[in-house]
């Protein structure tokens, strides 16, 4: 049985990359591997984000907890509560 500290290391190093560039969000496929680039313009609206998503989900290495973790950075972006009604 591991420790919870140890259980929240291996939840954190499993964690997606998505990194915002000067005008992308960089999607880390594996790490150290190749940056999938998502422009800003082409997720500036919910629409747009769903979209993107559904697209994305179609990738073997675009995990739910990535397309989660997607989903908020690019609604924090555009000033959309990701949470909200």
């Amino acid at each position: 049985m591991s420790s919870a500290s140890e259980e929240l290391a291996e939840y954190l190093a499993s964690a997606p990359v998505i990194i915002a560039g000067e005008d992308e969000f960089l999607l880390e496929t594996d790490k150290g591997g190749y940056q999938y680039p998502v422009d800003f313009a082409r997720c500036d609206t919910p629409e747009k984000i769903l979209r993107w998503s559904a697209h994305l989900l179609e990738k073997n290495w675009f995990t739910p907890r990535f397309a989660r973790d997607f989903i908020i950075r690019a609604c924090q972006r555009i000033g959309v509560d990701p949470f909200g009604v």
